[in-house]
């Protein structure tokens, strides 16, 4: 396995890259069962936060990195200008920057994982501060060992990468790698190792490292807790640190059960749609649709507002529909059911056959299929999308118009089901200025569902037949 270890120069990604290059030469050591036998780069990422200490981080790592022998990669960030311009802190600043960093990095050199030096202590603390915010059970869960790497805004080559990869060009470790397509994992390798742990092992190995004077300072709110919260905890509890990992791993564990009851809930409630998700969530127990309801919705980019908004529809019982739009999806909430869809779908148009009369034909054509007599349609026919206005003569109404909007009224459709609706009509082309506009709305067939009667066909006069078959 080829990994990039992400390294500032601080005591903790140090000792992970110790331990790393340790495990990949062959020892055994916990948490870096992955790297046994791996290959090894060093990623380093200068936010230019601190004048001169950051430079010398650097040198640092690049100089650790090449007595191992091992590729060292690099970017010099603007963060506080990055931070203005997206209006972000330069805590999520510098992690966007970094993900972003390494993501290129996999796809360039090849690289199957990344590791970060997460510890114990940062788990906790990690917790404390998801719970003072206000999280809910999955922010209050642990950090896994591995996941995958996350994709920080934009996945392209951030802005202010140093020319510092051209150096990791010459390394073997780069000869023959080919860019990997599939999405990085990310690996946590320390997440067993306490902070009292690491200090005692970087004296023990010697291990070089770089003190990161903002870490005393508790600006910060990680470094407050850190600083000032977490001295108050061990008062209390001297296991603090292990006990909150501990607690998180168990809302993990509990978050894992819960998801899998949601998904097995949803799955009882589906209903068939071949171009949506569709679900009665009328089915569904009162006291479980709410979490169940933000876990579906959540996993289509759908926020908190839109949950609360819908749970209300829910309760009145919304029978005309109402859409809402995330960035990548559509929600229609018609009565109890709910339908998503990725925004921008476009239903494919039907499947067009001529063919030549048989006695042994049908008449009645099955659900999705339309079937006209080709002689009585006009020549300039089209397959449209339907237009507010449009109307027909329904086949068995007597030659009494029908509105089509009224017809999907008869026909139960919501908002999806009228904006995947195609229509048999004549082309613009064919009319001229002495037509009226509601001779130009007349159309031929509601496809997949009905037909005007002047198209239908008349066995032992129809001679070819045009059939439409929906997808």
């Amino acid at each position: 396995m080829k990994i990039l270890l992400a390294v500032s120069g601080g005591k903790d990604s140090m000792t992970m890259s110790d331990l790393a290059l340790r495990a990949a030469k062959g020892e055994e050591l916990d948490g870096f069962e992955r790297f046994r036998g791996a290959v090894l780069g060093i990623a380093h990422c200068n936010f230019h936060l601190r004048p001169g200490d950051c430079d010398a981080d650097a040198a640092l790592v690049e100089e650790w990195a090449k007595k191992q022998g091992l590729p060292f990669h690099r970017a010099d960030f603007q963060t506080q200008e990055y931070a203005a311009e997206k209006g972000i802190s330069v805590e999520m600043a510098a992690r966007e920057l970094r993900y972003t960093y390494f993501a290129r990095l996999c796809r360039e050199f090849g690289y199957e994982a990344v590791a970060v030096a997460h510890q114990a202590d940062d788990n906790a603390e990690t917790l404390l501060l998801h719970l003072l915010r206000g999280c809910g059970l999955d922010g209050a869960c642990a950090m896994t060992a591995e996941s995958v790497l996350p994709v920080a805004s934009s996945d392209a080559s951030p802005a202010g990468a140093s020319a510092g990869d051209a150096d990791a060009a010459e390394q073997p470790a780069r000869r023959g790698s080919a860019p990997t397509s599939a999405r990085p994992l990310l690996l946590r390798p320390m997440l067993g190792y306490s902070r009292e742990e690491i200090n005692g092992y970087t004296i023990v190995r010697r291990v070089p490292f770089r003190e990161d004077k903002s870490n005393a300072e508790s600006i910060y709110q990680r470094n407050l807790l850190r600083n000032r919260v977490f001295p108050l905890l061990n008062k209390i509890n001297p296991s603090a640190v292990e006990t909150l990992c501990r607690d998180s791993e168990n809302f993990r564990r509990s978050r894992q059960a819960l998801d899998f009851y949601v998904r097995e809930s949803w799955a009882s409630v589906s209903l068939p749609d071949a171009h949506s998700a569709r679900y009665d969530a009328s089915r569904l127990p009162s006291a479980v649709l709410p979490e169940a309801l933000f876990r579906l919705l959540s996993s289509y980019d759908f926020g908190s507002e839109t949950v609360d908004a819908v749970l209300s529809l829910l309760k009145e019982g919304l029978t005309e529909g109402k859409c809402f739009y995330s960035d990548s999806s559509v929600l229609l909430v018609r009565g109890g059911v709910l339908r998503l869809r990725e925004k921008g779908y476009a239903s494919p148009q039907p499947m067009i056959e001529t063919l030549a009369w048989q006695e042994e034909m049908p008449v009645k054509q099955p659900e999705g299929v339309t079937a006209v007599d080709a002689e009585a349609l006009p020549k300039g026919w089209v397959v449209r999308r339907w237009r507010e206005g449009d109307w027909m003569r329904p086949l068995g109404m007597q030659g009494r118009r029908k509105k089509l909007s009224d017809l999907f009224a008869d026909l139960g459709y919501d908002a999806f089901d009228k904006a995947d609706t195609w229509v048999l009509a004549s082309s613009d082309a064919e009319f001229g200025h002495e037509h009226t506009a509601e001779e130009r709305a007349h159309v031929w067939a509601l496809l997949g569902r009905r037909i005007d009667n002047s198209v239908r066909i008349i066995p032992g006069k129809t001679r070819s037949v045009l059939r439409f078959t929906k997808y």
